[in-house]
């Protein structure tokens, strides 16, 4: 590890209070005083307030017991690795599993066949129920080659090497299912959402896969778990939010029914219960949105989760956006105002953890929210943050919308001298994206060309009702209706012709109980 590396402070700042105390009770167990002097290297990155290795690296360099600093810093790396796996051992079936395993090299290398078949029926009960079919194999493995000490008779050799056949084949399943869920998840985060038939064509040879046309090969819990998920991908990408929504449910539904793998693994429930309230949203079920919220708040409780740093960040966070989301599309951005401190909080508190791209999603939220409410100068503020980061990690869509937004929040400012600038720059930019729709043509013309020459309110209105009715036609087209930004212009119009404010236009647009619907904040 290099002596510039923040690895070792990024490892120490997202450990638990129970991890960093097990650690330290680890380390008076495993070394003796004078082995134990980076025990203050540990301590002095705790109290770090941010990641400063030169003040630290000052504070050791007198120590004779420290001359090497970067050796001392990977000792410690690695020793909190060590107490982390052995804090994790008894918590997870993989670890259990990989435990038993190496027990029994140990035992066969020692002679002690009958002892290693003992512990091998014991690793086989274990993952046959977590469906760890990975494990099983090597189990069956070392089973087999048992068979050679005596301890299987020549017809359960035989019918051990059929089972580990079948469970082979459940592997290659469980292989190409996560391998078809990897490519639509990172095809989507780089080319966005499809606007046409032609993008959406670029998916279809993942869902016409012979093993997502045939589900009922989908016999285990990775399988059938990454089937329900690229399912809700395609329905997203196909703009059918009621089928999106039916598979989310459904996703959701069958990992609760593997309570011990959400204890293994919660952020990926929480990951998946998130996704259930942005179909909820999309189809304006305030019932299964609140049910799916209630599920979030009460999951520590109701699994008895560990209470670890990444996962308070991402349930704090998650909840937090859907929220936000949900209040600001049906025109309740008021109430996303009111507690503006408590949400800022929430992404401060969390930044370090949360992905640039669940982050990018705060930042257009909360611009639409100060824009919505007038806060014009606040919105503009977001709305940079995301359009100055052109990593790929971040949703390609919301960097689009951002650039349109800002337009028309420059446009409403009346800066004219900088709007010539922003409106080439953001032609350029869609250009070369090769994402000039037909909606955004639209809106540059609007600003570029049409308004500059309103001369009255009759012209004005003129305008704002031709351009409307051309951006309901584009809103027919249920690749381009989704975009994201367009209802958010679109509401922006609406309201400039009408004259009410956009949240009155929204409100109008989703008649409901959603005034009912506090923000809560974990």
């Amino acid at each position: 590890m290099k002596t510039s590396s923040s690895e070792l402070y990024d490892l120490i700042r997202v450990l638990s209070k129970s991890e960093k105390r097990y650690f330290k009770l680890f380390s008076a167990f495993h070394h003796n005083h004078n082995e134990k002097e980076y025990l203050n290297l540990f301590r002095a990155y705790e109290k770090a307030s941010g990641f400063n290795e030169e003040k630290i690296k000052g504070r050791f360099s007198k120590r004779s017991n420290i001359t090497y600093f970067s050796k001392s810093k990977n000792y410690l790396y690695h020793q909190l690795l060590a107490a982390l796996q052995a804090y994790n051992s008894e918590s997870s079936h993989e670890f259990v599993l990989s435990n038993l395993l190496q027990q029994v090299r140990l035992l066969y290398n020692k002679g002690l066949y009958k002892h290693c078949s003992k512990l091998l029926k014991k690793a086989q009960r274990l993952a046959e129920l977590n469906h760890s079919y990975q494990y099983l194999f090597n189990i069956y493995e070392w089973r087999l080659l048992l068979f050679h000490n005596d301890l299987l008779s020549v017809k359960q050799s035989e019918k051990l090497r059929e089972v580990r056949l079948e469970v082979l084949e459940k592997i290659r399943c469980e292989t190409i299912y996560r391998d078809l869920l990897a490519k639509i998840s990172s095809w989507t985060d780089i080319y966005g959402t499809p606007a046409n038939e032609k993008e959406i064509a670029r998916f279809r040879p993942i869902i016409s896969h012979p093993l997502m046309k045939d589900p009922k090969q989908a016999t285990t819990y990775i399988s059938r778990s990454s089937y329900l998920q690229i399912m809700q991908f395609y329905h997203f990408l196909n703009n059918d939010y009621k089928q999106l929504l039916r598979y989310s449910e459904q996703l959701v539904n069958y990992v609760e029914e593997w309570p011990h793998r959400i204890r293994h693994n919660p952020l990926y429930y929480v990951s998946i219960t998130d996704n259930l309230m942005a179909g909820a949203i999309a189809q304006r079920e305030l019932g299964i949105f609140l049910e799916a919220r209630r599920k979030l708040i009460s999951c520590r409780e109701r699994y008895g989760l560990s209470s670890t740093r990444s996962l308070e960040a991402t349930l704090s966070f998650y909840l937090c956006l859907s929220q936000v989301t949900l209040l600001n599309e049906t025109g309740y951005s008021e109430k996303n105002l009111e507690k503006a401190e408590g949400i800022l909080q929430v992404m401060k508190k969390h930044e370090a953890i949360i992905s640039e791209r669940k982050k990018a999603e705060l930042q257009y939220q909360l611009a639409v929210m100060y824009f919505s409410q007038g806060e014009n100068k606040n919105a503009l503020k977001y709305l940079l943050e995301i359009m100055k980061d052109e990593t790929s990690v971040i949703n390609a869509d919301f960097r689009f919308a951002a650039r349109m937004l800002f337009l028309v929040i420059h446009f409403e400012l009346g800066n004219d001298d900088m709007l010539g600038y922003y409106l080439h720059s953001t032609y350029r930019y869609l250009l070369k994206k090769g994402k000039l729709s037909r909606f955004d043509k639209l809106l540059l013309k609007l600003i570029k060309n049409d308004l500059p020459k309103v001369r009255s309110r009759k012209d004005l209105n003129q305008l704002l009702e031709r351009s409307h009715k051309e951006l309901q036609l584009i809103l027919k087209n249920r690749f381009e209706k989704r975009q994201t930004g367009l209802q958010e212009i679109s509401t922006w119009l609406e309201s400039k012709l009408k004259g009410k404010s956009f949240n009155e236009v929204l409100r109008e647009r989703n008649p409901g109980d959603w005034a009912q619907m506090d923000l809560v904040l974990l």
